[in-house]
C-alpha cells in the first residue's frame, strides 16, 4: 500500500474513532459569517457558511488583522499560497502593490483540495484591527488581492472566543497572544498543526503539500470505491 494512502486511512480512523467515543462535536459542525462586499460601493454579505462545504480539503485558519507590522509579509504569503495551490494567478499586484482596477471578489475552484479562511481580530496590540468588517474585507482583497474566504471579526481567546476559536485552539492546545496565528486542518476535520506568528507561511508549504496531497489521494481512492460499488449493483 502507498505511504499517502496508508497515512490517509490512519488519519481517517483516527478521526472516526474520536467521533465515535462521544464526540458531540467536530469540526464539520462549525460555521461563521463571510463578509464580501463589492467594488468600493455600500454592499455588502454577511452569508453564513457551514464548514461542512469544505469536508475532504485542508484548510489553513488565521487570525488576521490589517495594521499589525507583520501584515504586509503574511498577507502576500497567505494569498501566493492560496494561490499556487488553487491555479490561480500569483501576479494580482501592480508594481506598487496595489490593485489598480476593481476589488478582487471571492474565489474558491470546486475542484481545490487547499483554503485558507482569515478571521480579522482586534484582541491584540494597540487596535490593530479597529476597522468595520466591510472595509476590512475591501482593503485586503484590493490591498493585497485576497481571494480566499474572510470570516467576520471576531474574539480569538478568552470567555466571549468565537465557537470556532474556541474548537480549534482547544484541539490545538494554543492559543493565540498575537496576530496571525496559523493553525492547518487535515482533510477529515482535524487539527493537525499550529503555528505562532513568528513561522512564515512559506516555511510551511511542505507541510501543507503533504496533507493536500493526502487529501487528494483520499478523494480518488473514495471515488475508485463509488465506482466499484455502482457497478457491483449494476450486475
Amino acid at each position: 500500500m502507498k505511504p499517502n494512502i496508508l497515512f490517509a486511512l490512519v488519519l481517517t480512523c483516527l478521526y472516526e474513532l474520536g467521533h465515535c467515543q462521544g464526540s458531540t462535536k467536530d469540526f464539520y459542525s462549525l460555521k461563521s459569517r463571510l463578509i464580501e462586499s463589492y467594488d468600493h460601493k455600500d454592499t455588502i454579505s454577511r452569508k453564513e457558511v457551514k464548514f461542512n462545504k469544505y469536508r475532504g480539503k485542508v484548510v489553513l485558519i488565521v487570525n488576521v488583522a490589517s495594521e499589525c507590522p507583520l501584515s504586509h509579509m503574511h498577507y502576500q504569503e497567505l494569498v501566493k499560497t492560496y494561490n499556487t495551490f488553487n491555479n490561480l494567478s500569483t501576479n494580482c499586484c501592480d508594481a506598487t502593490g496595489w490593485l489598480p482596477k476593481e476589488t478582487p471578489i471571492l474565489t474558491e475552484p470546486e475542484d481545490s483540495y487547499f483554503t485558507t479562511f482569515g478571521f480579522p481580530c482586534d484582541q491584540f496590540g494597540d487596535h490593530l484591527e479597529s476597522a468595520v468588517e466591510e472595509m476590512i474585507d475591501i482593503y485586503t482583497r484590493y490591498r493585497y488581492g485576497v481571494l480566499f474566504p474572510m470570516f467576520e471579526k471576531v474574539k480569538c481567546v478568552g470567555k466571549d472566543a468565537h465557537p470556532v476559536w474556541k474548537f480549534i485552539t482547544k484541539e490545538a492546545k494554543m492559543e493565540p497572544d498575537w496576530n496571525f496565528y496559523k493553525y492547518l486542518i487535515d482533510h477529515t476535520g482535524k487539527v493537525v498543526h499550529a503555528y505562532t506568528s513568528l513561522t512564515p507561511v512559506e516555511t510551511i508549504l511542505d507541510t501543507i503539500t503533504k496533507y493536500v496531497n493526502v487529501a487528494k489521494q483520499f478523494a480518488m481512492e473514495s471515488k475508485l470505491k463509488e465506482k466499484k460499488t455502482e457497478a457491483h449493483g449494476e450486475l
